[in-house]
């Protein structure tokens, strides 16, 4: 590693979108701590040259990948206007006066031979305080090193400040695979402006072991292309801001926390992918790793917010490269809207406390003799549930099992012709219809104190559907 001071820089990315021009001019600044020269040959560039190519190749294949919907990312931080802590993301937006009058420490960091790698940026904040009081911004960006980057990340860091103690009380420490940056917040400076800036150039062929990034408040970009790949686990924790990639690097485990945040963006989900936020959206494309064809390990994907919405396209509609493995889903949220798309294999599980559902349903199924089951599950909220036709469509919907459930609200329910099997829905207050071509109502009646019930078939399925409402309609719909 070295971390070199008087420099900063002014980046600017080319139209190829993976490598970026850099032009550097020397300011003052702090001194030099671990200086070291990097080595450059000939043999090393043609190398280079050769890896890029073929991973290149590979990448064209994922390119299905990055067809996403752009307008979900346009505003990615209004969550955090109710905050207590306001982070200001735009380099765009006007900053208070008391940031007019800064100074700005500068570093540099090399890593190579990597194969695990830790950032930790922790702000010492002694005391809670409105937005009003201080400007803060935090960005965490990992983004394509240039075409001749011999190292395998480079950090260049940038802390700027209006109060002097925060920059010679700055504090980092440097291994072979980590970086960590302690910054004070003095606890009397009502007029603080402080803004850090963290980002890491990634050689675009790299491939690590493990990759950890952790913060008190940041907001967190990933533009790296598919060539970037983690073999093992990744594993983000930012406790305010957001997370957004576009896309994800593709790794077998993934786990991503914003407390007080957002995450966006694009993923690849292998044997686990899970997005948890406290008060934040989640709004993702989830595309199945098309490499992990027959592998008899569940992928497994977990999404869950206290109080946020949820919008998940899992695949999105344009994808269609879904390997025969078993897939499991569970989503929950505390008191926010479920609204997507979900790849129903072994089990399915969708859960608002207090929201509506609006999904719809893909089944896929690895073994017709694996019996599956889907569960959506309400306190107070509609749920509107289209099951869509089988992925393959040669493949029956057989061992099906599916239970709907609400407290308040109305069930509106919608099965594919391919569905055949037993029907039961029934409330305690409210209504109860049950149609379609060739469903044949076998029983029906009333509850107490004002509910109903019906019973009907379909065909000779082994499918069993049962829907309930406490107080509320339901509605079941096949063909």
């Amino acid at each position: 590693m070295a971390a070199i001071g008087n420099q900063s820089s002014d980046e600017k990315a080319l139209l190829s979108g993976y490598y970026q021009a850099l032009d550097e001019k020397t300011v003052p600044g702090t001194q030099s701590e671990f200086p070291r020269h990097s080595k450059w040959t000939c043999q090393q560039g043609l190398a280079t040259l050769f890896k890029t190519a073929c991973l290149i190749a590979i990448a064209v294949l994922m390119i299905p990948l990055f067809v996403i919907r752009v307008h979900r990312y346009n505003d990615l931080h209004s969550f955090l206007s109710n905050s207590d802590i306001k982070i200001h993301d735009e380099l765009g937006s006007d900053p208070p006066a008391q940031c007019l009058d800064n100074s700005t420490a500068s570093f540099h960091f090399d890593f190579n031979r990597l194969q695990n790698f830790t950032l930790t940026e922790v702000f010492n904040l002694d005391r809670s305080f409105s937005a009003s009081e201080r400007y803060l911004r935090s960005n965490i960006r990992l983004l394509p090193a240039s075409f001749f980057q011999a190292q395998d990340i480079l950090v260049k860091a940038s802390v700027t400040s209006n109060n002097l103690l925060v920059l010679e009380q700055l504090q980092h420490e440097v291994s072979d695979s980590s970086l960590a940056f302690t910054i004070p917040v003095p606890r009397n400076d009502e007029d603080l402006c402080l803004v850090v800036n963290l980002d890491l150039y990634v050689r675009t062929s790299l491939s690590l072991e493990n990759l950890n990034i952790f913060s008190t408040l940041a907001n967190v970009e990933i533009l790296l292309p598919p060539t970037v790949r983690i073999r093992n686990e990744a594993n983000i924790n930012i406790d305010v801001g957001a997370v957004t990639a576009l896309p994800f690097p593709s790794s077998h485990k993934t786990r991503i926390y914003a407390g007080a945040g957002a995450i966006l963006g694009v993923y690849t989900i292998n044997d686990l992918l899970m997005l948890n936020t406290t008060s934040g959206t989640i709004s993702v494309d989830v595309a199945p790793n098309p490499m992990n064809r027959d592998s008899t390990t569940p992928a497994e994907f977990f999404a869950k917010t206290t109080a946020g919405s949820m919008n998940i396209s899992y695949p999105p509609p344009q994808w269609r490269f879904i390997p025969k493995r078993p897939y499991e889903v569970t989503v929950v949220s505390g008191a926010g809207l479920i609204e997507g798309r979900f790849l129903h294999g072994r089990k399915t599980h969708l859960e608002s406390s207090a929201g509506n559902m609006v999904a719809s349903i893909l089944p896929f199924y690895m073994n017709t003799d694996d019996p599956s089951w889907l569960r959506t599950q309400s306190v107070a909220g509609d749920q509107k549930i289209t099951i869509l036709a089988p992925h393959y469509p040669k493949i029956p919907l057989a061992g099906f099992t599916s239970t709907h459930k609400t407290g308040i609200g109305r069930l509106e329910l919608q099965y594919p012709d391919e569905w055949e099997g037993s029907m039961r829905g029934e409330t305690a207050m409210g209504s109860v219809i049950m149609n379609g071509t060739d469903v044949e109502i076998i029983d029906q009646g009333t509850l107490w104190p004002a509910g109903h019930y019906v019973k009907a078939i379909r065909g000779d399925g082994d499918n069993h559907l049962t829907c309930s409402a406490g107080t509320g309609s339901v509605f079941a719909n096949v063909g």
